[in-house]
């Protein structure tokens, strides 16, 4: 017997009530504010000699944002833009990464250089609608998530539909929750597609971010790992959580300042 995805939905709007918000959620109130910082060409990217002295590295407030510097010097991304952020906890997360794993972990999608450098270099510099379009272009429909449940299993295929929704209906809630996302979450969107090549994962991180309790996420978290790893174990527990922290911060951060689902307003001073 196929699974009633209507009742899934139910339930999980029963277990979880900002559920029911989370596919028309939208945050395009904050967008001009979190751009603006990342428009600024800045020189020079950062030379390999000069980004191994990882001692160095320290945040220093400018006004409203956060700059990471090298020495007496701004950071640059690899696009020569000085690395700056409005929110302390990012700036904190960056030079943890920074001392501990090195400029060059920005490859690495368990950095959140990765998903800074991102936002700054990529996503912001270029209308959102043009982006939106590039992704679309990727033929990300095909990733495996999306092609039904692997097994006819009944107590696999239940939690497959949860996580994994059914497919034409979870293409268009993709489609959407795209258009809604900020500069700085489409930088955490796109950094976990390309470590999976998959939009369903980051979008059911996006769910367990906006919809669950924080007491509730870490559990969540390790659930949704255990059931993905039957079908795909390509990535360990401490890879995978490492992940999910980073966007947790990154996609997250605009909820943790204002609340989830309430519109951001700029700052007043």
């Amino acid at each position: 017997m196929e699974p009633d995805f209507d009742k899934i939905i139910d339930d999980l709007v029963s277990k979880y009530p900002k559920a029911d918000e989370f596919y028309s959620n939208s945050l395009e109130d904050a967008v001009k504010r979190y751009e603006a910082i990342c428009k600024e060409q800045d020189g020079e990217c950062e030379d390999e000699t000069s980004a191994k002295n990882d001692d160095e590295y320290s945040i220093v407030k400018n006004g409203d944002t956060y700059e990471i510097h090298k020495g007496e010097e701004p950071l640059k991304t690899p696009g020569g833009r000085i690395v700056k952020t409005l929110y302390l906890p990012i700036a904190e997360q960056l030079l943890t990464d920074l001392k501990e794993e090195g400029y060059y972990s920005y490859t690495s999608p368990d950095s959140l250089l990765s998903f800074h450098f991102t936002t700054m270099d990529y996503v912001a510099q270029m209308p959102k609608d043009v982006f939106i379009n590039q992704l679309n272009s990727m033929n990300w429909e095909k990733s495996w998530t999306l092609q039904g449940c692997p097994t006819g299993n009944p107590q696999l295929m239940m939690p497959w539909m949860a996580y994994f929704g059914e497919r034409n209906r979870r293409i268009e809630q993709i489609r959407q929750w795209l258009k809604n996302q900020t500069p700085m979450q489409l930088g955490a969107t796109v950094c976990v597609y390309n470590a999976f090549m998959d939009f369903n994962v980051p979008f059911c991180w996006a769910f367990f971010v906006e919809c669950v309790p924080e007491a509730e996420q870490e559990s969540a978290i390790e659930d949704f790992f255990k059931f993905y790893y039957k079908f795909d174990n390509t990535f360990n527990s401490p890879y995978f959580f490492a992940i999910f922290k980073r966007f947790s911060l990154y996609y997250g951060v605009h909820f943790k300042e204002m609340g989830v689902h309430l519109p951001l307003n700029k700052k007043q001073d």
